[in-house]
């Protein structure tokens, strides 16, 4: 059993390896997006460029006023750097600033992204 510290995110007992326990809310990914966006030195102009989207779309991301497809977020986490993104997204689900968040697996990330798209990722 792992204990759960706040909403959705638990601790595991073996690893210390911190695991999402539910989808973070928009307001949590603009967080997230906003910070490590800033953490890296992008504007939303290059980030949109590297994630192959437009500014637009990363604005709307970090207002959290818009819930990405999972093409544009997968394209916005790996121009981020996905350690880099789960270290802000575990931050702002409320996680502590511990070495243990920059180990969050990118299996959270892929239940996020099935959550919020009902399991409807494009296979290719």
């Amino acid at each position: 059993m792992m204990p759960i510290g706040y909403d959705g995110c638990a601790m595991s007992d073996e690893s210390g390896v911190p695991e999402l326990r539910r989808p973070p809310t928009a307001d949590e990914l603009a967080e997230a997006v906003r910070s490590a966006r800033n953490d890296r030195g992008l504007s939303q102009d290059a980030l949109a460029e590297q994630a192959g989207t437009t500014r637009l779309t990363i604005s709307r991301i970090e207002s959290g006023r818009f819930n990405p497809s999972a093409r544009i977020l997968f394209g916005v986490v790996v121009a981020l750097g996905s350690r880099l993104f789960f270290r802000h997204l575990w931050r702002a689900m409320g996680g502590d600033s511990g070495g243990g968040a920059a180990m969050l697996a990118a299996a959270g990330l892929a239940a996020g992204v099935m959550a919020r798209t009902g399991g409807a990722v494009a296979r290719t």
